[in-house]
């Protein structure tokens, strides 16, 4: 296993100077949909190269979503696709050291939808929170230029900024945010973690299904109500479904968002915006919004979009 990771390392450090990169999809994407399933394959390796981890965790199903998966990315030439079995029922393997030496022979990882909640819980040891060692070994092959792709839930865990649970937008915009976690009793109301997610990114809120389920409320609430926090960022980023934004250089100066796909992302910047209580009622001004579609980039360093830039 040692030699194969070497090899996939090596085959990321010649081709990428060990850059990390992100394909944060937001739900729905189509079996279809080459331009945004060749870039996953591009980021990991390329064709013949690309070796995937794909993580279940958030799935109802996770058997049956890695076997989906799995097949897809050999579909668009993967190398090899393997499932990484962790998940709500196979919380043990995350420090199981065959399951380590597998997820340090990859180049990149997936994570599919369900419910993001369920990626921390399957990820880290409670109630201290502990980062488990499975998860450290897929930040290492992040760290050493490995690539994360995800969908739906698959994206919206990737921040290390505070993480949506759920929640509609009128519910979001009247009530505001509750870190209390899902309540069965109203489960329409706006919740987050407010110990983030998983971290391989950090600087944005992150929100899927975005125009389709109209999200737009709920993620402009909770990033108004948290920034000040210690996990609060200003920028929120709701990303639409059949839909990716592609994050370069994750981490440095130069991080740099292009967006690929069907329809569009939602950057909202609400670092000059200014809340306030009309007749009791909640109100924001200033938001600063930006949407971009298929081949637009969006400059991190700045929050400004830059236009096409990749040809």
């Amino acid at each position: 296993m040692k030699l194969i990771f070497m090899i996939g390392l090596l085959a990321l450090s010649v081709r990428r100077g060990l850059c990390k990169s992100l394909v944060l999809v937001g739900g729905g994407l189509d079996e279809a949909n080459g331009d945004v399933w060749n870039k996953v394959i591009e980021l990991a390796g390329g064709v013949g190269v690309a070796r995937f981890g794909v993580v279940c965790a958030a799935s109802g199903d996770p058997p049956d979503s890695a076997a989906y998966y799995i097949d897809l990315l050999k579909q668009y030439g993967a190398a090899s696709a393997d499932w990484i079995q962790i998940d709500e029922s196979r919380k043990e393997n995350n420090e199981d050291p065959a399951t380590i030496d597998l997820i340090l022979s990859q180049t990149g990882f997936f994570f599919s939808g369900g419910d993001q909640a369920r990626v921390i819980t399957s990820f880290y040891h409670f109630p201290e929170r502990i980062e488990s060692s499975a998860l450290a070994a897929i930040r290492q092959v992040y760290n050493a230029g490995g690539l994360i792709a995800g969908s739906s839930a698959g994206t919206a865990c990737q921040s290390a900024n505070v993480m949506i649970n759920g929640g509609l937008s009128y519910e979001a915009l009247r009530y505001g945010a509750s870190s209390g976690g899902y309540n069965p009793n109203y489960p329409d109301d706006l919740s987050y973690d407010e110990f983030g997610g998983i971290g391989m990114v950090s600087g944005m809120v992150l929100d899927s299904h975005f125009s389709t389920r109209g999200r737009e409320g709920r993620l402009i609430r909770l990033v108004a109500d948290t920034m000040t926090g210690p996990l609060g960022t200003s920028l929120g980023v709701g990303v639409d479904e059949d839909t990716a934004l592609v994050i370069y250089n994750v981490g440095e100066t130069s991080q740099l968002g292009e967006v690929l796909g069907t329809d569009g992302v939602l950057f909202l910047d609400l670092s000059k915006s200014t809340v306030s209580t009309i007749g009791g009622e909640w109100a924001i001004s200033n938001v600063k919004s930006s949407y971009l579609t298929e081949g637009d980039t969006y400059s991190f360093n700045g929050n400004k979009v830059i236009g096409e830039i990749f040809g």
